[in-house]
């Protein structure tokens, strides 16, 4: 089974396909978020990298793995994003974690993540950001409708936070 990808975000050397977490920062219970943010940290590490990643916010290095519940599989400094900065992650993911009782299953230990087929599903991260967090092109092409209609009828999702 693909492992649904979240958790990753724009990077200036890159396309624009995923987003900036900026644009996903909202609020939302202290205490759903600091046990989000275990349940990441203590994801079972699925693969390392040669090179740290750094938080968007400007926070310094944020990690140099990627972890699992076997469902899902994030980069190591997710949690950091939730509880630092306060990002929203998809409502599926946040009720599979309440679902497991924020737990990691003990039993994957045992799972084999090498295999021939592809080892990520990205529908889901890719489908959930462009719904919440509309890709960058998206403002420009606001910001010319907005000229357009002499700064009126902005788009309720126009502003963004911070």
């Amino acid at each position: 089974m693909a492992l649904k990808l979240i958790g990753y975000w724009w990077f200036p050397v890159f396309d624009e396909e995923w987003p900036h977490p900026k644009r996903l920062v909202s609020k939302w219970d202290p205490s759903l978020r600091r046990r989000i943010a275990d349940y990441l940290r203590s994801g079972q590490k699925r693969v390392g990298y040669c090179g740290w990643s750094y938080c968007r916010f400007g926070c310094g290095r944020n990690g140099t793995i990627e972890q699992t519940d076997g469902v899902y599989a994030w980069p190591e400094g997710l949690a950091h994003y939730v509880e630092v900065h306060s990002v929203r992650l998809p409502e599926a993911f946040v009720e599979h974690a309440r679902a497991q009782d924020f737990t990691i299953p003990a039993a994957l230990a045992d799972m084999d993540y090498e295999s021939d087929e592809e080892p990520y599903d990205m529908t889901f991260w890719r489908e959930w950001c462009r719904r919440e967090a509309p890709p960058r092109w998206v403002d420009r092409w606001g910001e010319m409708l907005r000229k357009s209609l002499g700064g009126r009828g902005r788009p309720k999702w126009w502003n963004e936070p911070g």
